[in-house]
């Protein structure tokens, strides 16, 4: 199932002691979500190696679920919504 994501790129100039003149781009894409036993993986986002053990996931309804905090000039933040995600597996058999 596919859900959409949002990618925040942030880029800054380090002064030698800070980060500074920070800007962020936002994008939003489609990524895949994916069940391997009880791993779910989404593909298609930052690193493409975003994943998580299910029974590990706390979900709130109606929230954001950031499956990468980015990395200032490298890799971008990246959130689904938890909607989506409790869906996805519920479809698939799993408690949420």
């Amino acid at each position: 199932m596919k859900c959409e994501a949002l990618f925040t790129k942030t880029t800054a100039k380090w002064n030698g002691n800070k980060f500074v003149g920070h800007r962020s781009i936002k994008s939003r894409k489609l990524i895949e979500m994916e069940i391997d036993g009880d791993v779910l993986r989404f593909r298609g986002g930052p690193t493409g190696f975003e994943s998580y053990c299910i029974k590990d996931l706390s979900l709130p309804p109606g929230k954001v679920f950031c499956i990468c905090g980015g990395t200032v000039n490298s890799w971008p933040r990246c959130e689904v919504q938890t909607d989506d995600v409790i869906q996805f597996l519920k479809e698939n058999g799993h408690e949420v």
